[in-house]
């Protein structure tokens, strides 16, 4: 809306609070019933855009209202099965015909649907008497089916087995025993021999060993005086079946410190005998 002043008619003009000056003459007026046309229209207009606002918000409670209520309940159940299994241990005595007396026990599981029971099966195994024999090379001794003896043992420099020499790894020494056992049962038997341990002076213990794991010499390093001191192998025959009458041999060798001197070869051809062979 446009304000001129009704002295001048110069529309440079500014009001405040509904009174207006003019800038150019200076004559200060009021328009009451402007001021109350103006204010009219802004509150009404006011409060239109209050009743629209209000109208949304009671729209969208009641569509969500209505929605919510439209939508089923939904009832859902979650059933949990787990088998439960229960242990029972229920001992029983078992009294053997001799004087040994073995308590066992039996397992019962119980599930929802099914009842299993497991016994165990106990057997009784007689002890038996630990044989344990002290020899000396060059001895023969009967054990059982078979005679047992070590004819000699030696500490060579090198080894020769087929066509490849071998000797001891630095700061290290070999033994070689030559080791027999004869079958004098009447029924094939497998060589008796296994369990071979070297015990030395300082209570150190090596095991068995075969050629092949000592320092190999490369061919064109093998002189005569390495093949004049060599020593023929022969690998013992393991797992040779021995008729009645009949024996197998061979060689078993050993390596340990050269600071250390050998003392005993124990052979432990089943865990109810032990042979020892002293060879300080």
């Amino acid at each position: 809306m446009s304000v001129k002043c009704p002295k001048c008619g110069s529309g440079n003009v500014v009001g405040y609070h509904g009174e207006w000056e003019c800038m150019d003459c200076g004559y200060r007026f009021k328009l009451p019933s402007m001021a109350m046309q103006h204010g009219g229209s802004g509150r009404s207009r006011g409060r239109w855009i209050g009743l629209i606002v209000l109208a949304l918000i009671v729209g969208l409670l009641l569509g969500y209202s209505s929605g919510y209520l439209l939508i089923p309940p939904i009832s859902q159940t979650i059933t949990i099965t787990q088998p439960i299994t229960q242990t029972q241990f229920i001992e029983r005595t078992i009294v053997m015909t001799t004087v040994n007396t073995v308590t066992a026990t039996s397992i019962i599981e119980r599930t929802a649907t099914k009842e299993v029971v497991r016994e165990e099966v106990v057997t009784v195994t007689p002890a038996k008497n630990i044989t344990e024999v002290v020899v000396k090379v060059g001895e023969m001794v009967s054990l059982g089916d078979y005679e047992f003896s070590v004819s000699y043992v030696e500490s060579p420099e090198y080894i020769k087995l087929g066509e490849s020499y071998y000797k001891p790894h630095e700061g290290m020494r070999v033994l070689v025993a030559r080791v027999s056992a004869l079958n004098i049962g009447e029924g094939a038997i497998r060589c008796p021999i296994g369990g071979l341990t070297l015990i030395t002076n300082k209570g150190m213990t090596y095991e068995e060993m075969l050629p092949w794991y000592l320092e190999l010499i490369p061919y064109e390093n093998v002189s005569e005086e390495i093949m004049e001191h060599a020593m023929e192998y022969e690998v013992f025959p393991y797992l040779r079946m021995v008729p009645p009458n009949d024996y197998c041999e061979g060689h078993i060798l050993f390596e340990y410190p050269a600071d250390e001197e050998p003392v005993l070869i124990i052979f432990q051809p089943d865990p109810y005998t032990t042979i020892e062979v002293s060879v300080s």
